[in-house]
């Protein structure tokens, strides 16, 4: 399945408001992995701009005003540094 990098930054938001925010993964991608604050990776088919417009209006919704969203194709080739072993597998399994 493909996977999108999401990136997101609303600055210090109220915790209630976030985690209404990134309810969301659940609801669009129950596989999901959050690599850092601010930064998940979703497998689904959705668009990068279907997925832009709707992490948008749930930002709205939850009160948010996003200083940066970005919805891109995780690219197939990847080095990395840091990634757990779990992680490394998780990016694996999605892709087979």
């Amino acid at each position: 399945m493909p996977l999108r990098l999401i990136l997101h930054d609303f600055g210090l938001p109220p915790a209630e408001a976030e985690e209404d925010f990134l309810y969301t993964f659940f609801v669009i991608a129950p596989d999901h992995w959050r690599l850092a604050p601010g930064a998940t990776l979703v497998a689904t088919d959705l668009s990068p701009g279907y997925l832009l417009d709707h992490l948008r209006q749930t930002a709205r919704r939850s009160g948010l005003e996003p200083r940066l969203l970005l919805v891109m194709p995780f690219p197939e080739e990847l080095a990395s540094h840091g990634l757990t072993s779990d992680g490394e597998a998780w990016i694996r399994t999605m892709r087979a």
